[in-house]
């Protein structure tokens, strides 16, 4: 089994690296948060940035709640599974901190890490953690290119993209100070069959992939 997180700023590539991955592999992707969890309270918080903490507290309990219902869907054996979250709770962490730096000046970072620490305790722990960057121009380029663009209104935001990308080198930085695999990734000039490529390079020796049956 191996348990890989693909997080990084929008526009990056991780749902489109999260598909190719769980094919290659295989695995299932898990994209945070799930649909059904509490979809009316999301469209509310995704239009309202300046609720830091509320935003946080929700897509942090979506992280559990994913996990939670991988737990019940393999009764428990989840062993015999790959996992692929897209957007898991680092991004959650580092897109709140950013938030919280242009909406409240930052008074809330040190609540939001200590929530933060508090809830990881109850989430699936990776075996992996991937950190997708992309320059900010062709970052709008491709949200521009999706079917449904604009989801929210911090899509487009150059001081969002760059506060959140700054928050993300920075956890990454303290993950792997903590004997944490952590791979980044630039996917500005790369396809994503090469991110792919270079993510299945990067699983550590000791996990076993679950093959192909």
């Amino acid at each position: 089994m191996v348990v890989i997180s693909i997080d990084g700023v929008d526009g990056a590539g991780k749902t489109t690296v999260a598909a190719l991955l769980a094919s290659a592999i295989p695995a299932e992707v898990v994209k945070t948060p799930l649909k059904e969890f509490l979809p009316d309270i999301k469209s509310f918080l995704d239009n309202s940035p300046e609720n830091t903490l509320a935003r946080f507290v929700y897509f942090m309990c979506g992280n559990k709640h994913a996990c939670d219902v991988l737990t019940l869907r393999y009764n428990g054996s989840l062993s015999e599974q790959n996992i692929v979250f897209d957007r898991y709770k680092y991004s959650t962490l580092a897109t709140h901190l950013a938030l919280d730096e242009m909406f409240s000046g930052g008074v809330n970072i040190a609540r939001l890490h200590q929530i933060a620490d508090k809830t990881s305790e109850a989430l699936m722990k990776p075996d992996l953690i991937v950190f997708l960057y992309v320059d900010y121009d062709v970052k709008t380029q491709r949200i521009t290119l999706r079917k449904n663009p604009a989801d929210t209104k911090l899509d487009n935001n150059k001081q969002f993209s760059e506060r959140t990308e700054t928050q993300l080198r920075s956890l990454a930085r303290s993950l792997r100070a903590e004997g944490v695999n952590v791979l980044e990734l630039d996917t500005t000039k790369e396809s994503p069959e090469a991110i792919r490529d270079a993510i299945i390079a990067a699983v550590p020796n000791r996990v076993r992939l679950i093959a192909r049956t």
